[in-house]
């Protein structure tokens, strides 16, 4: 299982700056899944199905310690209120987290700067794989929009959730599993250096 050997080697790791940074480190893993459950065509059940699955892989390895699953109903503001259904996460999450301004000018963004037309474009092409099966037997004119909705509204929703996990994780560095173009992984370079500094120094 690929889950599995990903565990390992960030088991591996961890384990390998807690041997030369007495105070260690941890990983928390935080499920994106209620920020974009509109466009992913994934329900519920198979969300906490995969969940618990990762609970039990972490606690296999005997790192229930060092890695931490967590999603919005880890957090106060969202701990306490009842949802009707996971939709709503992502509905609250704009609400608190959100940014109007950059919501009602994305549009103009996408045409006047290039990352944001990356981030834009490099969305589209990934959805168009992801969500082949669900918009396939749409016209070709329907799937262009129904992309590019879904590409906007991640975006949007994805900005919330930047915001969001700033507030709650000053200081994490953030990894993601998903490529996000030449610029981003140009300043995730930048971070590593400057993290591996931070601990030569400490």
């Amino acid at each position: 299982m690929a889950e599995f050997r990903a565990l390992c080697k960030l088991v591996r790791a961890l384990r390998d700056i807690e041997a030369v940074y007495t105070p260690g480190a941890y990983l928390t893993i935080f499920s994106d899944y209620h920020t974009f459950a509109r466009y992913i065509s994934v329900g519920s059940g198979d969300y906490l199905q995969y969940h618990f699955g990762l609970l039990k892989l972490i606690h296999r390895l005997g790192a229930d310690e060092i890695i931490r699953i967590e999603n919005f109903s880890s957090h106060d503001e969202f701990k306490q209120r009842e949802f009707s259904d996971d939709f709503e996460y992502q509905t609250m999450l704009e609400e608190l987290y959100g940014d109007p301004a950059f919501k009602s000018g994305l549009d103009s963004q996408i045409k006047a700067c290039d990352d944001m037309r990356e981030r834009y474009v490099g969305l589209k092409t990934f959805m168009k794989l992801d969500q082949d099966l669900v918009i396939k037997y749409f016209s070709r004119s329907s799937r262009t929009k129904i992309l590019s909705n879904i590409a906007k509204g991640m975006m949007i929703s994805g900005e919330a959730l930047d915001t969001f996990l700033k507030a709650k994780y000053p200081g994490a560095l953030r990894l993601s599993i998903h490529y996000y173009g030449v610029s981003l992984s140009k300043r995730s370079r930048k971070i590593v250096v400057q993290l591996a500094n931070a601990l030569i120094a400490a």
